[in-house]
């Protein structure tokens, strides 16, 4: 739904090995990069809660659990579990248009509002 010129890259604390093992099964469409130092994350104030970890768990453990059953999370977990995400969109000028600090692990962008923002 994307133009070609919209380019997604995921980064995870883990070790290249072990972002390996798990996405050879899945063939992202996009790329994935290891931050297994926590380097960017500590650079860019990406915080970590052990209590959003949880309470995602339960306030959204349909959408887990139906993941975790098309392989999607990991069962040998490397690296942190709490992250709280953070999406950021950047336009072509490299300029930050928009960055959005998750309040728990699966709270992102809305969809429409990053199809917006690439149809733009």
């Amino acid at each position: 739904e994307f133009s070609d010129n919209f380019v997604k890259v995921a980064i995870f604390h883990s070790s290249v090995d072990n972002l390996n093992h798990f996405m050879q099964k899945h063939q992202s469409p996009f790329p994935i990069l290891a931050d297994e130092s926590f380097h960017y994350f500590k650079k860019y104030h990406v915080k970590r809660s052990i209590f959003m970890f949880l309470f995602s768990q339960i306030t959204r453990g349909f959408s887990i659990v139906k993941a975790m059953f098309r392989g999607f999370i990991p069962y040998r977990i490397k690296g942190y579990v709490d992250i709280l995400p953070v999406d950021i969109l950047i336009d072509q000028n490299g300029i930050v248009q928009e960055v959005k600090y998750g309040k728990d692990i699966a709270d992102h962008l809305d969809f429409d509002e990053v199809k917006l923002f690439a149809e733009s």
